[in-house]
């Protein structure tokens, strides 16, 4: 078995290192035996936090994590260290040498620890008499297993036992040691031996040296392929993970800094010093099954120049820390997340009257602006100026080169829109509706828009209509950003910390009877059946933290037949909960929701006594969960349709 070494110095531990362990895991399941080695402080929080990990319901063969997973406290290769006489050598050249004091307090000794940590993995083989360890920095994401990268490029290299590494630049020499393999302990007592020589050789010349630096003047190394050519597989140094990812956000200064967290202004980044421009290939991320798991991951890929095939990208290194962006299992982006603020973007114009518009505030709080340019205000819809609003459509079309014009319109406006600006739009274009903002539904009453010519699609919240190939739903999605149950911020940040993690609680409920008559039915029902526990009401982030912990959330219709709490669910792994009968009428709803692959569980039945005296708590079991998650042959996080720009581009 293969092994790999994951090394953090210091007492505060990044808690992207969890992001990387639980990939490696996704990946490598049961073929990788993985030490962390972290500071003594540190082991009680990485124990409790593995423990969390979600191993069983994608996972064929459910791990147990301490099977797979070696927790080293730093202490006990410090003992091995202090009899390591290059690893003394070394740091006395810290202590005695000017050029390092300031080394020692930049980023809690960053430049040091980058360096030392080749001592500290030639002590974890000794101790542990291991060979052939691979290592990855804490802020890398793997796509291909150890074993595969073992078996076809570190045991080729001509009958010769070579460290391999990812050679970024040439001149000068340089290796960003993303991921290194060390075929046994000669080979990192050699490595450990020209570190010290190198530290103190450019020490005397009062000169820094760092760990890339040090490892690109290091001979005995093969090199892993940085760029795809005749390679299946190829590796990243740090140019893609920085094309991909972008920069630290830390290092950012976009006017809109908080929005910086999440959506990284810096993604297509292009590193000068490296020999290779990911900018020259186009990267994808493709479903791919492997035998560990019973659903497709999504893997990194891209095409070589020249090259028709799709080749694995083995591993990313994320400089911006945010990992989860590139889980396998995780495909969902800050900006992804479905609002109506943000079906606003999607749209070239959007009708409007003065009251509405006034009332729908900080559209673009979650988005890197609006142009208000596209907002057509509408004083009254029985005299409107057709031929000024057609102007403004034809002259869109012929500077954009765009013949159809995508038209949002709030819900409650749809029948102002079918008797007035429906029957004038110029017919020499075509229309994309977006309808939404509203409590209003799509019926069977709006049916004209279908059936017009000129209409290519219609994309409708709360869509209660007969099925039409014209007509797809629109998610009500999250709450806009006037609205404190509108925070991306605080649903995003639950979202990437908790994905990785087990669902340790049944079906969520959470009912206000005071919005819609028969949710009131429902909690006296729950309360003497008593399938269900009742939650409370909590700040907002509390309250997505507690629904993320559950397998599955009941979500009541309101006014409307969609509701934020199904997509709140859908965004947190949670399976919604649907209760359709003669009083909630979601038929068409759910069909139409079926139809874009959304999941739910639906109850039918109007003896709310006798429906939950069947579907409780005991019913709704972990596996179950794992039975139906499995049937949707992706991870919840991966569906197509909880992205916004399955409804459209901007």
């Amino acid at each position: 078995m293969n092994s790999v070494a994951l090394i953090h110095i210091g007492e505060n531990l990044p808690s992207y290192i969890y992001d990387c362990i639980y990939q490696i895991l996704l990946i490598n399941n049961k073929g990788t035996k993985i030490y962390v080695c972290v500071d003594d402080i540190n082991v009680p929080k990485v124990r409790c936090e593995l423990q969390k990990f979600d191993l069983c319901t994608i996972i064929k063969n459910p791990l147990n994590i301490t099977d797979v997973v070696q927790i080293v406290p730093l202490s006990i290769l410090n003992d091995e260290l202090t009899h390591d006489s290059y690893y003394n050598m070394y740091t006395n050249v810290l202590r005695t040498s000017a050029v390092y004091k300031d080394k020692n307090t930049f980023r809690g000794g960053f430049w040091i620890s980058t360096t030392a940590r080749f001592f500290y993995i030639k002590a974890l083989m000794k101790v542990f008499n291991i060979t052939n360890t691979f290592h990855i920095e804490n802020d890398v994401i793997v796509y291909e297993t150890f074993h595969n990268i073992f078996t076809n490029f570190c045991n080729q290299t001509n009958g010769h036992e070579k460290i391999c590494a990812v050679k970024d630049s040439d001149n000068p020499p340089r290796i960003v040691p993303s991921i290194l393999y060390f075929p046994n302990l000669q080979e990192m007592e050699s490595l450990t031996k020209h570190i010290s020589n190198t530290v103190r050789m450019f020490s005397n010349q009062n000169a820094f040296v760092n760990d890339m630096d040090i490892l690109g003047l290091y001979e005995n190394i093969h090199e892993f392929p940085l760029i795809p050519t005749t390679s299946q597989t190829f590796f990243d140094g740090a140019a893609i993970g920085q094309y991909l990812g972008g920069v630290d956000p830390n290092n950012t200064g976009s006017e809109k800094r908080y929005l910086d967290i999440y959506d990284n202004p810096t993604v297509g980044f292009i590193n000068e010093r490296s020999r290779f421009k990911p900018n020259s290939l186009q990267f994808s991320k493709s479903l791919v099954y492997i035998d560990s798991v019973n659903v497709p991951l999504k893997l990194i890929t891209s095409n070589a120049p020249n090259d028709n095939k799709l080749h694995l990208v083995a591993n990313l290194h994320v400089h911006s820390k945010q990992l989860y962006k590139f889980s396998s299992i995780f495909d969902i982006n800050f900006s992804d997340i479905i609002t109506g603020d943000r079906i606003l973007h999607l749209c070239d114009f959007v009708i409007s009257t003065k009251e509405i518009f006034a009332f729908h505030q900080n559209i673009d709080y979650f988005t890197r602006g609006f142009d208000m340019s596209k907002v057509i205000i509408v004083k009254d819809f029985s005299n409107i100026n057709t031929s000024l609003l057609n102007s403004y459509f034809l002259t869109f079309s012929h500077i954009s080169g765009k013949t159809n014009i995508k038209l949002f319109i709030y819900t409650h406006l749809l029948d102002s829109f079918i008797d007035h600006i429906l029957p004038v739009l110029d017919k020499s274009l075509t229309y994309t509706l977006y309808t939404h903002n509203s409590d209003g539904a799509f019926t069977d009453a709006h049916l004209p828009i279908l059936q017009n010519k000129v209409i290519t699609h219609v994309y409708a919240q709360n869509v209660n209509s007969q099925p039409h190939h014209k007509l797809s739903a629109l998610p009500i999605g999250i709450a806009n950003a006037m609205w404190k149950h509108g925070n991306l911020l605080e649903l995003y940040t639950v979202m990437k910390d908790t994905y990785k993690y087990k669902k340790e609680n049944a079906v969520y409920v959470n009912i206000n009877p005071n919005t819609y008559g028969y949710r009131k039915e429902v909690l006296d029902a729950i309360n003497v059946t008593g399938a269900f526990k009742i939650s409370q009401n909590k700040s907002y982030k509390d309250y997505l933290t507690e629904l993320a912990s559950h397998r599955f959330c009941l979500c009541l219709r309101g006014n409307g037949v969609d509701t934020h709490r199904f997509w709140e669910s859908l965004y947190l792994g949670v399976i919604p909960i649907v209760i359709n009968n003669s009083t909630t009428k979601c038929t068409s709803f759910l069909d139409h929701l079926k139809s874009i692959d959304i999941p739910f569980v639906e109850l039918k039945g109007d003896d709310l006594n006798e429906l939950f005296t069947l579907y409780n708590n005991t019913y709704f079991s972990p596996s179950y969960y794992k039975d139906f998650v499995n049937k949707l042959n992706t991870s919840i996080y991966n569906i197509s349709s909880l992205k916004l720009s399955f409804y459209g581009e901007a």
